[in-house]
């Protein structure tokens, strides 16, 4: 559905040029989660955003379906790591703004913004300001705002990295049980987190330090749904974890 096709991506500086990702190629099915995990700086966020239509690459193609896909659109949505939402307006009007911008009337997207708000837990917290609530709630916001486009791709950036480590594992089970009931969106999901990776994931794409390069692809083939059990303790998981984090430390020390 979607294809990633021998992006690059380099800065200019003057007369130095910074290399920053160098032939990366994947392809996404539908309904398919993919984590992306690698260094501090390798790229990772530049790809999305190349992804998302917010950068231009260098080189290379994204498309949706076969058709070149290089500019934002409804089909894909993308969820930052700091919340992102306005400050001047509410919990239900940030969820809705995709949808008032598609032209939605006034009643029906904040109906159905109410509705996934509550899904989320923030039933009662509609007229809450992001300055009001948590972190972890504005996160909440942020996922349901982007859902509500109906987006044929999900593309999350640390959405729960400036969490803490609770908060965190319950956003991870609430945006699967999303997913569940969201028609078939594929996700693309940058973590530094091998253990998040793993609990989300159907697929994990490593990527070298800078300029970057997919090192190797992980498939996890763990039962779902995961929230259902312990997932670390499956064989399985311990085994991805260690492969991983092995590979990792070995293209730290020898720069990829």
């Amino acid at each position: 559905m979607l294809q990633v096709s021998e992006i690059r991506k380099a800065f200019s500086h003057g007369d130095a040029v910074n290399e920053v990702i160098q032939g990366v190629s994947f392809g996404v099915a539908d309904g398919e989660f993919i984590s992306l995990i690698g260094p501090s700086g390798c790229g990772k966020t530049t790809l999305l955003k190349i992804i998302a239509g917010i950068l231009p690459p260098s080189a290379g193609l994204v498309a949706l379906d076969g058709r070149p896909s290089l500019v934002p659109s409804r089909e894909k949505a993308f969820v930052f790591q700091h919340f992102n939402l306005f400050p001047w307006r509410n919990a239900l009007d940030n969820a809705a703004y995709g949808l008032e911008l598609d032209g939605i009337d006034a009643g029906t997207r904040r109906e159905r913004a109410r509705r996934m708000l509550a899904t989320v837990g923030l039933a009662g917290f509609e007229t809450y300001y992001p300055a009001q609530i948590s972190g972890g709630m504005r996160q909440r916001v942020g996922l349901v705002r982007a859902l509500l486009l109906q987006p044929r791709v999900l593309l999350l950036d640390e959405p729960f990295g400036a969490l803490d480590a609770l908060t965190r594992e319950v956003l991870q089970g609430e945006l699967l049980r999303l997913l569940e009931d969201a028609r078939r969106v594929s996700v693309l999901f940058v973590t530094h987190s091998i253990d998040e990776a793993i609990y989300l994931s159907d697929r994990i794409l490593v990527f070298a330090p800078r300029p970057t390069w997919i090192m190797r692809e992980f498939a996890v083939t763990l039962r779902k749904p995961r929230y259902t059990y312990n997932w670390r303790r499956e064989t399985v998981a311990m085994s991805l974890r260690e492969e991983i984090w092995n590979l990792l430390r070995e293209a730290a020390q020898h720069g990829g």
